[in-house]
Formats: C-alpha cells, structure tokens, sequence
C-alpha cells in the first residue's frame, strides 16, 4: 500500500509541475489582454476605490476581482500588461496547491482525480488564467468545499473561522458561486442532521447565511446591471445548456465528460448501497446535485448567453467532490486504487497535448488589428468597428490619425455606455442611415473606409435581411440578430457603392481565439 500511496504522490506532483509549466508557456503565448481582461482592468483604474465600486454596475462580478486586481495594479507601479497578466496565471497555478491543501484538510490521499478533472480541464486551465474572476472563483470554493466538512467533522473556532471567511470571499469573487456555497452548505447541513448533529447542521447554514448577507450591498448593483440587461438576453433552452457545458471540455469533451459523468454515477451508487451511510459520498454526490440543478436552473431563467467559462467553479468543485466521495471507498482496496491512478494518468496526459496547443493560443488579436490599421490611415479616413461590443478593446490599442467610431454611429462620449447606448438604436426605424451617410461623405471625398471586427454580407445576389424596430416580432431584443444583420446591410452598402471593398488576408502563423479574432476590411471609391 505504502508504493502505491508513493506512486499517486508522485503522479500529482508530475501533472501538477506539469501543469504549471503548461501555464507559464500560455502566459508567454497569450499576448495582449482581450476585451473583458481589458473591461477588468480598466474598471480596477478607476479613480478612487469609492468609483471603481459604482462601477460595478457595469460589470458581472462582485467587488473582490477587481479589488484584488487592483492593488496588483499598484504593486507593479506602472508595469505593463505582462505584470497583469502574472495574475491571472498566479492564481491558475494556485488551484493546484488549493488541491493539496484540501486533501492535508480532509485526510485523503492525494487528489488525482480533481487534478485531472480540475485543473487538466481545457476551460479552467484557458479562462481560469485570464484577467477575470473565474480563476480566483474557482480557487476560493474548491478551499470552501474542505473547510465545509472539516466544520461538520470537528467545528472548532478555526474551522469555523476560515470557513466564514472563505464563505465571505467566496460570495463576493462571483456571483454564481452563490449557488455553489448553497450546495455546500446544504449538503454540509444533511452529513450532520443524518448523524443527529443538529446544532452543527445550524452552524453550518449560518456560514451560508452569512455569505449571502455579505451581497446585499450589490442589491442595487445587480438590478442596474438587470435594468440594461433586456438586450443582453438570448433565448435559452436546455440543449443551448448542455452543449456549452461539453464545450467547456472540448477538445477533450470525448473523455473527460464521459468520465466525469460515470465517476457522479459511481457516487450516486455508493450512496444507494450504503443507503447514505458513506458521509463522504453522501457530501460530495449532494454538492454535486444541488449546485448542478441549481446552476442549470439559473441558466435557463436568467435569458442570459451561456458560454463555457461560465461552468468553471462548478466543474471545479464538481471534480473535487468526486475525488473526496470515492476516496474512501478506493483507498482500502489496492486494485481499485491503481485503478484510480491508471485512471487519472490516462486523462492527464490525454488532456496534455489539446492544452499545449491552447498554451499556444492568443487570447485576441484586436493589439495586432489595431497597430495594423494605425499604421496606414490617414486622418481623412474612417473606421467602424463592428459588433460593437469589439469598441472596448480596440479603444484600448488603437493609437492612429483616423477618426473611429461603432456601428451604427454612436457619439465619442456615449460608447463607454456599451449596451444602454446601443439599445434606443435597435428602437429606431433606420438607425444605420448616419452611419451610410459617414461612409458616403468619406468615399466622395477621397478617404478610405476600415471595418475593424467582423462584417459578413449576403450571398452573393442576395438582399441583405431585415429586422424591425426593437421589439422584432421574432428576435426580440437580441442584440447578437441586431448585429448581425446591421453588419450584412452595411456590408451590402459597400459592396453596392463602393468601387474597391476587399477584405485584408490575416497574417498567416498566429494562432487566435475564435471567439476574439478580428479582422481588417477596406473600401475605397465611390460610385451611385
């Protein structure tokens, strides 16, 4: 037993120094800080700590990200991006250390199974690193879960101490992790009241109590961030839900949700046949339960798009209360844990080369576009940088002679308002018209015209579509349709009246994340 227990300590500290060196290879590769890190950080530069938290509004994490992003900011005492983005890769590499801390709290043996589950995952290990809260989200509950049982197995006022704590910092790193704090403490509760522990069942709904008070003061935060969400807001249904979940694993999805959905049957099976006598199975197969319907319920009455990075707490934690409620039941029985083991290696080193290959991914490529226009415009020239949520980032880079602005037109000193500008538009009978009328004024006058984003057009024949004034009978306010077809009128405009529209091919070798890839359009000439 003792080599085995040296073969799964040798394993973690193989995929975890192996995971870290996947890290510090994506942090040399990612490249300039994409539209939401760049949301981030200008929010953590807002002057005074008092603005930065009336801010808020416009963000969807609570204030602990940017406060701790802030005071980063500060240390580095002008430092670059590069000093930010340590950050991010910091606290990704401190998942694995939150992992064996867990398993010294929880006395169990090392944790292999949340390693390849956790931080082998294609989502926590891209995302978690970047410049938002998901990566100290996940942090913080994968802490919260250990201390949680450490609570229902021997509250003393340290573990009660650190678990308010972590239930405080918790809450307050983002928003969903609420749901996950329920579940934990939830579960918590049932371990003791099935014992007859019913003060300490109590005492740990009070530490979720707690974390939930600690919200109340983003009341007003979340219905302003609520009041402009009507156009953020999708149709949502459970496919739409599902297959953002399985992409959180791509390109990996073909083991790593198998496994992770037969290892949850295994728990719920132990659970049977002890008939919930395993407390370990019983906690871990009720986190999982409870924070998973939660977090798919809110999925589907929010309206809000759903996007993989959107899952990482919860696969986190998912991870970690599976190796914790199998542990007990592998570790006494020697085949089963090689099992585990064998198990654990083959999901890591499966996982290794899809992530060798996200560690080469840059995170966007709007520095690049942005540096590439710059170089050529001319101060008779214009830009329209499309969909206009891309405003952000180009903003942030864009550094030329030529005026800029999104489309449609919205004023220099609104486009800080996002959405809220953006929504009497999608109310206006013909809100383009300023735009086409830019696009004619500086095609007649000898300028060029650079679309910065992305501009699709009709089939070749085709009439652009159209869509009626917000509220559309179909689309209702969804922006993402608004956009789109926004985008293909322009697009047939140019096509239309201008006597060169060409898109400029993308420098080949540089490797982008789809979701952020811009690209670089050009229209010259001017014809009726």
């Amino acid at each position: 037993m003792n080599r085995i227990k040296r073969q799964e300590r040798g394993l973690f500290l193989f995929g975890g120094a192996l995971i870290v060196a996947l890290q510090i290879v994506l942090y040399f590769h990612s490249g300039a800080i994409w539209r939401d890190e760049i949301h981030s950080v200008v929010l953590a530069r807002t002057p005074g700590w008092l603005g930065m938290f009336h801010s808020l509004q416009n963000d969807s994490f609570p204030g602990l990200w940017v406060s701790v992003l802030r005071l980063w900011i500060d240390a580095g005492m002008g430092a670059g991006d590069w000093w930010t983005r340590l950050l991010g890769m910091l606290i990704s590499v401190a998942l694995v250390a939150a992992l064996w801390v867990n398993t010294r709290w929880m006395g169990t043996s090392a944790p292999l199974l949340g390693l390849a589950l956790a931080a082998y995952n294609p989502a926590i290990f891209y995302f978690g690193s970047s410049l938002r809260a998901y990566g100290l989200a996940v942090f913080l509950i994968v802490l919260f879960f250990g201390v949680v049982w450490r609570v229902a197995e021997e509250p003393r006022a340290s573990w009660i101490a650190a678990a308010i704590l972590l239930a405080l910092l918790c809450a307050n790193s983002n928003y969903q992790n609420s749901y996950l704090i329920f579940a934990i403490c939830s579960a918590g509760a049932v371990v003791c009241v099935a014992r007859g522990l019913w003060l300490r069942a109590g005492l740990i709904l009070c530490i979720g109590l707690a974390a939930a008070l600690s919200l109340l003061p983003y009341l007003g935060v979340i219905r302003a961030y609520s009041a402009g969400g009507l156009i953020r807001q999708t149709p949502v249904h459970a496919g739409a839900v599902w297959e953002q979940f399985c992409e959180a694993f791509d390109p990996a999805r073909w083991i790593l949700a198998p496994v992770l959905l037969l290892l949850f049957a295994a728990v719920l099976a132990l659970i049977v046949v002890h008939r919930s006598r395993d407390r370990a199975a019983l906690y871990g197969g009720l986190v999982i339960t409870i924070s998973g319907a939660a977090l798919y319920r809110f999925a589907l009455s929010s309206g809000l798009p759903t996007f993989p990075w959107h899952f990482i707490p919860f696969i986190g934690l998912a991870a970690v209360a599976l190796d914790f409620a199998l542990d007990r039941f592998v570790c006494g029985k020697a085949p089963l844990r090689q099992a585990r083991l064998a198990v654990a290696a083959v999901l890591m080193f499966a996982c290794a080369i899809p992530l060798w290959n996200w560690a080469h991914l840059r995170r966007t490529n709007m520095d690049l576009v942005a540096a590439d226009v710059a170089s050529v415009v001319s101060p008779r020239d214009f830009i329209l940088v499309s969909p206009f949520w891309n405003c952000f980032s180009f903003r942030y880079y864009y550094k030329g002679s030529a005026r800029w602005s999104t489309l449609p037109l919205i004023p220099d000193d609104q486009i800080d308002l996002e959405y809220d500008a953006i929504k009497p538009l999608m109310t206006k009978l013909n809100p383009l018209e300023p735009a086409f009328a830019k696009i004619r004024e500086t095609l007649r006058h000898g300028g060029r015209l650079w679309v910065v984003g992305r501009m699709p057009g009709p089939a070749p024949g085709a009439l652009p579509p159209t869509i009626a004034p917000a509220p559309d009978p179909v689309h209702g306010w969804d922006n993402v349709w608004y956009m789109q077809v926004w985008a293909m009128q322009t697009n047939y405009f140019l096509r239309t009246h201008a006597i060169h529209f060409v898109v400029v091919p993308e420098e080949q070798g540089r490797p982008v994340n789809r979701l952020e890839r811009a690209e670089i359009a050009m229209a010259e000439g001017w014809k009726e």
